[in-house]
């Protein structure tokens, strides 16, 4: 992971690699990609979903702050909220979108949706929440 400087484009910090996962000794190693990034409203702090792990960043420094509980699944999706007290959060194969707080990754709200959740955002105020889903 990397933060880019924009309209310039200019490289700002790279990302400190996400903590091990110990697994059991006969399963062969793997590579973990992020599949979901969200910064945060003042642009200090990102949040990586890796897998089923959620980590937040120092944007400035690439320095990992703390590793949020996750849904449960591996994250789909992530919305960091404009006030930047929560993060919405989605995970395959799950019918709910979870409102997480930013700062301990503890469950605030569960939203469920018909059928597996997918997409999130917030609107420009915060306070509404968009999920989307297999049904629309």
């Amino acid at each position: 992971m990397t933060a880019w400087r924009l309209p310039a484009g200019a490289l700002a910090a790279g990302f400190a690699p996400p903590p091990p996962i110990v697994g059991p000794a006969d399963e062969t190693p793997h590579g973990e990609a992020a599949n979901a990034v969200a910064v945060s409203p003042d642009g200090r702090e990102a949040v990586v979903a890796v897998e089923n792990r959620l980590l937040r960043y120092a944007v400035g420094s690439g320095r990992l702050l703390r590793q949020l509980p996750g849904p449960g699944g591996i994250v789909r999706h992530v919305a960091w909220s404009p006030a930047g007290a929560e993060i919405l959060v989605t995970a395959f194969y799950d019918p709910a979108a979870h409102l997480l707080a930013a700062d301990d990754g503890r469950e605030l709200r569960r939203i469920a949706v018909e059928h597996e959740a997918s997409a999130v955002a917030f609107s420009a105020d915060g306070r509404w929440a968009a999920v989307g889903s297999a049904a629309g």
